[in-house]
């Protein structure tokens, strides 16, 4: 499932318009969560977003739109109207060029005739660049501001005398309702250009990557398209910000046509094993999507030393990692993350609270464990997430014959964990905004918070 905002940037229009859509019934999510009012939707609902947009382009109304829709409209169809419109537009004044071009790149989505190579899963380096930012509210500005900001850094690159150590990069994070786009070069370590600013793209240990190669750029929205598709097709879902690396342009000396490299960080749809299942149709546990400790090898006597060191044998991390990203400096330094284990509590209180709801209210809860997830994954927030079965879990002590091993009482009799988050964030507060979202955090005591100890922490309290 895609979030509102990263269907937006694929299908090329506006978050408020996705709304508009939905409300004149047009193109309605495949799921709202009735509690966070998330809207959530499907790859396969692009196909009938790029015809909304290319009939929309035609000149017909949006109750025009719907009723041409809603009577079959076949892919030859439009593609024909579309033709049509581009004699028309063909013959007007040099101002309508651009909406000719935006035609052009409409029937090349429509006809899928989409210059790209092979899909490859592949992890990505960290990127030390140079770059000019701008904040997108509506798609159609996109085209318009990363050409001038590209200009833009390039012009002050040159006149800082520093000399280019990689292709350039364009990149697009999704922020609420809108995204911010990243001109962004690669200078190595030359002093940073007057007007420009410094940025590290973070490593990802997992992206899907497909290269574009045409004359022109106006089919790179549909292989944008085709390559979130081709994720969710393999079980992977969107988890980063989405690079375009341009390893040939008109613009470079002696270059004819773009070839470009689309990288799209991704992570599994249903957590970071895969053992994947439809998250619309399979059952809901207590604790959705987690595992028990018990199939990771998480036992319960483990030292924190111990647990800080285990690896997780679903995520493929590099040798060296302690984390998803790859090695990292110690936390609590400056611009460094910290680590926050986020403790879930099952109890006589929390089985009240969802026994009392309805089975709705109950889908709607469960749910904010999926969003929540997918937002920390897009962030880049989330290192790891399991659940604890409550119902197995063992008291043990050292006895003369060996471990002594008891029943653990039951949530239905005390507070026991139920699961966790480990998460990378900037402080304390952002771990208590976390932990404020999921439902048990209206019960008190349903949620705690705790720093992962450093080995500076160790140095200074051992």
């Amino acid at each position: 499932m895609l979030s509102i905002g990263e269907f937006a940037r694929l299908a090329g229009v506006s978050v408020r318009m996705l709304r508009h859509y939905d409300h004149l019934g047009l193109l309605t999510p495949e799921r709202v969560n009735p509690w966070s009012g998330y809207r959530s939707y499907g790859a396969d609902q692009l196909e009938r977003a790029n015809r909304i947009v290319a009939l929309k382009d035609l000149g017909f109304t949006l109750e025009q739109v719907g009723r041409m829709l809603d009577g079959g409209l076949s892919q030859e169809d439009i593609a024909l109207l579309l033709q049509e419109r581009r004699e028309e537009l063909r013959s007007q004044i040099a101002a309508d060029r651009h909406r000719l071009a935006a035609v052009e790149a409409r029937l090349r989505v429509i006809q899928k005739e989409i210059p790209m190579t092979e899909y490859i899963e592949t992890a990505l380096p960290e990127l030390r660049v140079v770059q000019q930012t701008a904040r997108i509210e509506e798609m159609s500005q996109i085209e318009a501001e990363i050409g001038y900001m590209f200009t833009r850094v390039n012009e002050a690159i040159a006149a800082a005398g520093a000399a280019h150590t990689g292709p350039g990069v364009a990149i697009y994070t999704t922020d609420g309702d809108g995204m911010i786009a990243a001109a962004a070069e690669q200078i190595g370590d030359a002093p940073t250009p007057p007007g420009l600013e410094r940025a590290t793209v973070p490593a990802a240990s997992r992206a899907l990557t497909g290269r574009y190669e045409a004359d022109d750029l106006l089919g790179i929205q549909r292989a944008w398209q085709d390559l979130v598709a081709e994720g969710e097709r393999r079980g992977l879902s969107v988890a980063g910000a989405a690079r375009e690396v341009y390893l040939e342009t008109p613009m470079d000396p002696g270059g004819t046509r773009w070839v470009v490299d689309l990288q799209q960080p991704v992570a599994w749809l249903d957590g970071p094993c895969p053992r994947r299942r439809d998250p619309l149709s399979a059952p809901r546990p207590t604790a959705p999507r987690w595992v028990s400790a018990a199939e990771v090898g998480l036992g319960v006597s483990r030292t924190l030393g111990e647990a800080r060191g285990a690896r997780n044998v679903c995520r493929e991390t590099p040798p060296g990692s302690d984390t998803l990203r790859g090695p990292r400096p110690a936390a609590g330094s400056e611009g460094v993350p910290m680590q926050y284990l986020i403790l879930i509590h099952n109890s006589p209180a929390v089985i009240d609270l969802f026994a009392k709801m309805s089975d709705e209210e109950r889908t709607a809860a469960f749910q904010i464990y999926w969003d929540v997830e997918s937002d920390l994954k897009a962030t880049g927030e989330l290192v790891d997430s399991k659940a604890l079965d409550t119902a197995a879990q063992r008291h043990v002590a050292r006895g003369s014959g060996g471990p002594v091993v008891t029943d653990a009482p039951l949530p239905e009799l005390t507070e026991v964990v139920s699961g966790y988050y480990l998460v990378d964030v900037a402080d304390e507060a952002r771990a208590a905004e976390i932990a404020a979202l999921f439902p048990e955090a209206v019960v008190p005591g349903g949620m705690r918070i705790a720093r992962i100890w450093t080995d500076a922490d160790f140095a200074a309290n051992t």
